[in-house]
């Protein structure tokens, strides 16, 4: 519930700003930069790195890591625009706990060991003002069963590049479901230790979806559970890949389906390309 800051006195407000963490005292003074008693001003200082860990501990207490390293301030303020991997989330955690300290807007985001619920992804996404980003979803992440993939494309809209393994968010409309969410801006979706059901989508669906794909170079790579047979896997890209796709020797063409796969025969790998005159 909303509080009116202009009920408290002077001196409850100089305690409300020695009590707030840097990134609260951050909010109150853009949404009220002239209150007395909300001073010193709250800087945000732009923090170089290549990259940022994000690992959150028991009691939710957060351990950031940057690279290159830098001493952290426990009072200061740090925007944080670099790539940033998030490690050890709970349902118990709180991305607040990130705001606190850190100002984000990365241009990717990699999940490791995480169980993902949907506020904790609302509460992210909402901080990401960039036009693209880039996701990955370690194979070790699991997820809230309010979490979908129709939910991360609805929070993550401008997603670029997107890596998950199948744990529990695909199904046999994952195609129609990055088709109603629009997601014609990526450049490169990438689906690991799948199973063959992967390949159970339409074919009319996966056509229409590298149709209105914009980037050129967009690709899918799909990378299957080790030890699947391999008449198995073959009649399933038969079954979907039909005479509207080439199908390649090599990986020398952009805008192609790349499919990996180990049989005890050994390790496979196919590709495929959309006809220019597919008609479906």
């Amino acid at each position: 519930m909303p509080f009116p800051l202009h009920v408290l006195d002077y001196g409850s407000r100089c305690r409300l700003r020695e009590l707030a963490t840097p990134g609260e005292v951050y909010e109150l003074q853009i949404a009220a930069p002239d209150f007395d008693g909300l001073k010193p001003f709250q800087e945000i200082h732009c923090a170089q790195f290549g990259m940022m860990d994000l690992v959150f501990r028991d009691k939710n207490t957060l351990v950031a890591k940057g690279f290159p390293s830098l001493n952290f301030d426990a009072h200061e303020l740090y925007s944080i625009t670099s790539a940033i991997t998030l490690k050890n989330i709970t349902a118990d955690h709180d991305a607040q706990h990130i705001f606190d300290k850190f100002s984000i807007d990365p241009w990717q985001l990699d999940f490791i060991n995480c169980y993902l619920t949907p506020k904790f992804l609302q509460d992210i996404s909402g901080k990401i003002n960039k036009r693209k980003i880039n996701l990955n979803f370690g194979k070790d992440c699991t997820f809230h069963p309010g979490v979908t993939l129709e939910l991360i494309c609805t929070f993550f809209k401008k997603v670029q590049i997107l890596k998950l393994s199948d744990n529990g968010l695909l199904d046999r409309n994952w195609i129609d479901v990055l088709l109603a969410a629009r997601c014609n801006e990526m450049t490169r979706l990438e689906i690991n230790k799948t199973s063959v059901d992967i390949f159970s989508i339409q074919e009319s669906q996966l056509i229409k979806f590298l149709k209105v794909a914009k980037p050129r170079l967009f690709t899918i790579f799909i990378t299957l559970k080790e030890n699947y047979d391999d008449s198995e896997v073959t009649q399933a890209l038969r079954r979907l890949f039909s005479e509207q796709f080439w199908q390649l020797e090599e990986e020398i063409q952009p805008g192609r389906i790349i499919i990996s796969w180990v049989s005890p025969e050994g390790s496979h790998r196919r590709y495929y390309k959309l006809r220019e005159n597919a008609d479906r």
